[in-house]
């Protein structure tokens, strides 16, 4: 085990975040590369010397369209107006469900960037006020890694847009899975049961594994 080198941990020490942060970029350098031509003189390293995904590993998926028959509205009919087929209220009701799980293998211990990008709909023709009741539309993300969140957005509310969240981590070595996560508001009283209500295309996910 690496000993910390700017605030070593104790028994009883209260935290201060200024000496986390510190000893956490510490930490974070000397597994996030930091090599330079004053280490490695030019020429001392060959290709010969240097075995593939020793330093690092980069893995790119492409998950395409939301397309969980869970959620799948059946009730709807032929896609003859050329709309989105799947997420309604009736399948869905609020409350965070998976869109992307992806498992990942040969990890070594060190740093993991993640990325991932998508499109997004939000059905908001129905955010109108019901007598005294708002019935704002938005939806939020969340990227998870081995089931622990790193990372929760704020609630998107555009009708269209491109969204693209990053965020890094420790990962020891072996196997690891990424889960992006997404929830809407519940259904409101101006809301249609059968109408599509958000809505995934051109997803993406990038993870760059950096060890030492």
């Amino acid at each position: 085990m690496k000993r910390w080198t700017e605030a070593q941990a104790r028994t009883d020490n209260i935290t201060d975040y200024e000496q986390f942060n510190k000893e956490y970029n510490a930490h974070k350098s000397s597994l996030n590369g930091g090599l330079d031509r004053n280490q490695l003189p030019q020429n001392s390293v060959t290709k010969a010397m240097v075995e593939d995904y020793a330093m690092h590993r980069v893995y790119l998926n492409d998950h395409g369209e939301f397309k969980t028959t869970e959620f799948t509205d059946t009730a709807i009919p032929a896609n003859t107006e050329k709309q989105f087929w799947g997420l309604t209220y009736t399948t869905y009701n609020g409350g965070w469900i998976n869109i992307v799980e992806q498992d990942y293998t040969n990890l070594k211990d060190g740093m993991l960037y993640i990325e991932f990008s998508t499109h997004l709909h939000i059905n908001v023709y129905f955010n109108m006020v019901f007598g005294s009741t708002i019935n704002n539309k938005g939806v939020q993300l969340a990227v998870e890694w081995n089931g622990v969140p790193l990372l929760n957005t704020f609630e998107y509310c555009l009708p269209w847009q491109t969204i693209k969240l990053f965020c890094n981590t420790f990962a020891p070595a072996g196997a690891g899975k990424l889960v992006i996560r997404a929830r809407m508001t519940p259904k409101g009283k101006t809301d249609w049961l059968h109408k599509v209500q958000m809505h995934f295309w051109g997803m993406r996910s990038l993870v760059i594994g950096r060890w030492r």
